[in-house]
């Protein structure tokens, strides 16, 4: 059901000239603004696809005083990817991880991500601002094209006291 309103929205949300699936001149402004190439970005440890926080240590206080967290999705594979703009955030809790109920609702929008790029996206923290100090982490979920197969990213992160 994920995959079918991902597709729906990346479908229908540009514009179709001759056939072909065009994205509007907004559309395009903000991609081309959020693209880079994969070596001005760390790739170690980076197999195919990785999530990567601007830091992973943050003060117990961060999120109340900061609007938005900045993260890459780095594509190192040969086949396009498209992620949207929901995660989900898990708590460490005696060595298990716990979902953290974010009380959120996020756009349906789908990023394409090419092979070899690099996508800088935003995340509103307004729906995390309440984490006590631990370790936590950020889940996506992507979609590999053309196989429609999906795979999530993971990245750890403390929040300190």
């Amino acid at each position: 059901m994920k995959i079918n309103m991902l597709i729906f929205t990346l479908l229908f949300s540009c514009n179709c000239i001759n056939n072909k699936i065009q994205p509007s001149k907004h559309e395009k402004a903000v991609m081309d603004s959020n693209i880079l190439p994969v070596n001005t970005v760390e790739k170690s440890n980076c197999q195919e696809y990785c999530l990567k926080l601007t830091t992973t240590k943050f003060e117990k206080n961060y999120f109340l005083n900061n609007a938005i967290l900045s993260y890459n999705i780095i594509n190192n594979s040969n086949f396009t990817i498209v992620s949207g703009d929901d995660y989900l955030i898990e708590q460490k809790i005696n060595k298990s991880w716990k979902n953290i109920n974010l009380d959120a609702f996020f756009n349906s929008i789908g990023y394409i991500i090419k092979p070899n790029e690099v996508k800088n996206l935003q995340m509103k923290t307004r729906y995390i601002k309440k984490l006590k100090p631990g370790y936590y982490r950020i889940k996506k979920e992507i979609l590999i094209l053309p196989s429609k197969r999906t795979t999530l990213l993971i990245q750890e992160f403390e929040i300190q006291k």
